[in-house]
């Protein structure tokens, strides 16, 4: 009997423990993030070669930006073989989201 008994308190904590795991799962990146690492994030995440980049650097310039990122600049690769119009509207629109420059996706710097 204290064995069975002992047997469903381990099961009922496991269960517990498990549910407790799936609630606290990281949440997916939001869209965008991961194409911006992908992408920008060599240059521009820390400042490395490129700016740091939040919406501070895109609102009202996403016309400018989006023909810099297709074809690039003196210190800029071209991405128009590597992204099409809808992943830099993505990486734009998560840009947006940001008061601060984003950290590696998953570190929690710079996320909304």
């Amino acid at each position: 009997m204290r064995l069975l008994t002992g047997f469903a308190l381990l099961c009922a904590a496991v269960t517990i423990c498990a549910f407790d795991a799936r609630a606290e799962a990281p949440s997916p990146p939001p869209p965008g993030a991961r194409a911006y690492q992908d992408n920008c994030g060599v240059c521009h995440i820390g400042g490395r070669i490129g700016p740091p980049l939040s919406r501070w650097n895109i609102d009202g310039r996403e016309a400018d930006l989006r023909t810099k990122v297709l074809e690039g600049g003196v210190k800029m690769p071209a991405f128009k073989y590597m992204l099409d119009g809808k992943d830099v509207d993505l990486i734009f629109s998560y840009l947006k989201t940001l008061d601060k420059p984003p950290a590696l996706v998953g570190t929690g710097g710079g996320t909304p």
